[in-house]
């Protein structure tokens, strides 16, 4: 049963994830495919919260499982930033323990949020831990460094139409 909740999730049949999310035991759902994937990292890329919702009530342990078999594992938070699933990075932020977040998961999962644009979570991350801005992920990066590869962040950056702009530069 435990793998056939991936194959499910996979082939975008929800309700029958769901279901069987009901039927499986917590450890179940711990479980990974030969690729190292969870069934909530699964459900990350696909932004099906309440498919997340149930496996998370069920088994909250399974936010702080890292997904994939390479140097490169994945909290299920971070694989929803990879794929850009706005909906899902606030649902599992929000879900997993902060404590996680300090260090290089943490410096990942802020770098992609800003390269997906996320500026919501993306500035709640270095106030609960302010080195963020500063460490290098596995890939070298710099969240200052992305940051500053997007003017759309900042007010001065911004396209604004003719009124707004008159705003912004009375303040």
């Amino acid at each position: 049963m435990e793998i056939q909740i991936h194959i499910a999730i996979l082939s975008g049949k929800i309700d029958i994830a769901l279901d069987l999310v009901k039927k499986m035991p917590q450890e179940g759902l711990e479980i990974s495919n030969d690729f190292g994937a969870t069934p909530l990292s699964l459900t990350a890329i696909t932004e099906k919260i309440k498919l997340a919702k149930a496996m998370v009530e069920k088994n909250d342990k399974l936010v702080t499982i890292k997904k994939g078999n390479t140097d490169q594992n994945s909290l299920p938070v971070i694989v929803a930033s990879m794929y850009g699933r706005k909906r899902m990075v606030h649902y599992l932020y929000y879900k997993t323990p902060k404590n996680l977040l300090d260090g290089s998961d943490g410096v990942l999962l802020l770098n992609n949020l800003i390269t997906a644009e996320f500026y919501d979570i993306a500035s709640m991350l270095p106030h609960l831990f302010p080195k963020l801005g500063i460490m290098e992920d596995h890939n070298g990066d710099y969240a200052l460094h992305k940051l500053s590869h997007k003017p759309s962040a900042f007010a001065s950056g911004s396209t604004f139409p003719f009124w707004k702009q008159w705003i912004y530069k009375c303040e």
